[in-house]
């Protein structure tokens, strides 16, 4: 493709009909990644986490930088209580775009859920009170 100014700072861009090609592909898969995203969204509000895993996943093959299809298939594995394998693909997601909304939320929850929780020390049972009397109480 090749860059043509014109001065005013509009840009004209020419290209040869395999570039032009190519580009529409691209823009293609684009739209039809996102059909299969909101496809899933529908079958993940709908709560078959499986079809919409297949969706997300469709969605990845056509375009690879999907960060909203990655975010959704790790928002399903976090709903599955499979944490490890939610923060592998939410942090795929926000490595693909580090402003998405609400990955970054869900991965800390993650992250705490595998976590160890800390060790609670049982608190000590009061003592019972001493049954010993006080030297004024032995003349009642």
């Amino acid at each position: 493709m090749q860059e043509r100014d014109y001065g005013s700072g509009i840009k004209s861009y020419s290209m040869t009909g395999d570039e032009a090609l190519k580009l529409l592909d691209q823009l293609k898969g684009k739209a039809t990644a996102r059909d299969s995203v909101n496809e899933g969204a529908q079958l993940f509000m709908a709560g078959d986490y499986t079809a919409a895993e297949a969706k997300f996943k469709e969605a990845i093959a056509t375009n690879p930088q999907n960060a909203v299809a990655h975010g959704n298939i790790g928002n399903i594995y976090f709903k599955r209580k499979q944490y490890q394998d939610a923060i592998l693909w939410l942090e795929k997601a926000l490595a693909l775009d580090p402003n998405i909304e609400g990955v970054a939320d869900c991965l800390r929850e993650c992250r705490a859920q595998i976590r160890p929780s800390p060790v609670v020390q049982p608190k000590p049972s009061p003592q019972p009170p001493s049954q010993k009397k006080a030297w004024w109480q032995f003349w009642k």
